[in-house]
């Protein structure tokens, strides 16, 4: 059974930020060692202003130790798609991690817990970090936690 590539973006997001988050994930998804796009942030929550970036993680093997190095291949390739596509300007925040670096609990997957989108996801990688986030909210909720829901007890 082959693998499905194609990335999954959902019709109902904000423009411009679909159009942008299509043709980046379209070129994206073929670099190779990518293993999970996770949309997040406001975009992902459809609460998206005119000056509001798109905040993406990104997953793959094979990176270099500075952040701006593994930034750069995803930013020009952005750059190239939307030249050629003609696509209009849009910010972008991303992060970009190891699977090792994924799968450590990071205060980030708090917000991507809650609003995230799979845009995709090899190997079910990033879906499996999620589950063990939502695992771990649950019994701290089931704890009496107000760190989350900032909800106090009344005492």
């Amino acid at each position: 059974m082959g693998e499905d590539r194609r990335p999954r973006v959902p019709d109902s997001l904000q423009e411009p930020f679909r159009s942008a988050l299509v043709a980046a994930a379209d070129v994206w998804i073929e670099r190779e060692g990518l293993i999970s796009i996770v949309l997040f942030g406001s975009v992902a929550r459809r609460q998206a202003g005119p000056t509001s970036d798109i905040d993406v993680l990104l997953v793959a093997e094979a990176l270099p130790r500075s952040l701006a190095d593994r930034r750069r291949p995803f930013l020009e390739a952005w750059q190239r798609v939307r030249a050629a596509r003609r696509l209009p300007h849009v910010e972008w925040n991303l992060v970009v991690k190891t699977p090792d670096e994924a799968r450590v609990r990071s205060p980030l997957y708090l917000d991507v817990v809650e609003d995230g989108i799979l845009i995709c996801d090899r190997q079910g990688l990033f879906e499996a970090v999620l589950a063990g986030m939502r695992a771990r909210c649950a019994c701290w909720e089931a704890a009496g936690s107000t760190w989350l829901t900032g909800r106090g007890t009344g005492t």
